[in-house]
């Protein structure tokens, strides 16, 4: 299933330590199925046997499998790109940190150990929810499907939001604009800050102006506080991001094709 991502661009950098752990985003409708999900978790040598134990009395819909930090050492990226989402034990960061930090559109997270009888929940919190990928000026995460009705992204995205932006330093004031996209579509403006729409309308005047056109009136803007306007509503962003069940039976070419013509057209 393609993914609806977004893509949260900042208007100062962050100080940002790069690590391979990301914050946890809470949200109703979970992308997959359980079933479908597929995860790995990796666990410190002296761990793994009563870790395994635990998973064989206790079965983890979604967990495909568990290895310890040898077996993590001999096994190549394309194991590890096999896996939907990956968790390890806080207790070996320092040893996985910088391989896991190569894997792109990989869910990863650290999760505590010491408790093996709650690592159930920990593991199905991970699997039904998102996290929240970061850099220095831009924050990305996969809030949906294509599959998805669009009610339940819309869902998605109001409810993850103030999850998202707690996680941000200066809050909304640090939002320079929100873009919407999968993989491989364009990215769709859905929130843009009030110094970007600033800018959009002087660049607008300046091309008038050397038109010898009427100059645009001067846009009167909502209360500062807010310091966000809206550019266009999620709705109509998941509109066209949103596939039929005819669309998704042709192939990926076909359906990138389409998406793309469907966002050109909103655009216009």
């Amino acid at each position: 299933k393609e993914k609806i991502k977004l893509n949260l661009i900042l208007k100062s950098h962050s100080k940002f330590a790069k690590s391979a752990n990301s914050e946890l985003i809470k949200i109703p409708f979970p992308l997959f199925e359980p079933k479908n999900v597929s995860m790995l978790l990796i666990v410190a040598n002296s761990k793994l046997e009563d870790v395994k134990k635990h998973v064989d009395k206790n079965s983890i819909v979604g967990l495909g499998e568990i290895i310890g930090l040898n077996q993590f050492r001999k096994e190549r990226i394309a194991f590890f790109n096999s896996f939907d989402k990956i968790m390890f034990d806080e207790k070996i960061e320092k040893f996985v940190v910088k391989r896991l930090q190569k894997l792109h559109n990989i869910e990863i997270r650290k999760i505590k150990l010491q408790n093996v009888e709650r690592m159930g929940l920990k593991i199905e919190t991970f699997r039904d929810n998102v996290t929240m990928k970061s850099n220095k000026n831009w924050r990305n995460i996969d809030i949906g499907t294509l599959q998805m009705d669009k009610e339940k992204i819309i869902k998605n995205i109001n409810k993850g939001m103030p999850q998202i932006v707690s996680h941000i330093p200066k809050k909304w004031k640090n939002i320079q604009s929100i873009y919407i996209k999968t993989d491989e579509s364009l990215a769709f403006l859905i929130y843009g800050s009030i110094e970007q729409e600033n800018d959009l309308l002087a660049r607008e005047k300046r091309l008038q102006d050397d038109n010898g056109e009427p100059s645009a009136k001067k846009m009167k803007l909502p209360n500062k506080e807010k310091n966000l306007i809206v550019c266009d509503s999620v709705q109509n962003a998941s509109n066209n991001l949103k596939k039929d069940e005819n669309d998704l039976r042709d192939s990926k070419k076909m359906k990138l094709k389409s998406l793309k013509v469907q966002l050109k057209r909103l655009a216009q």
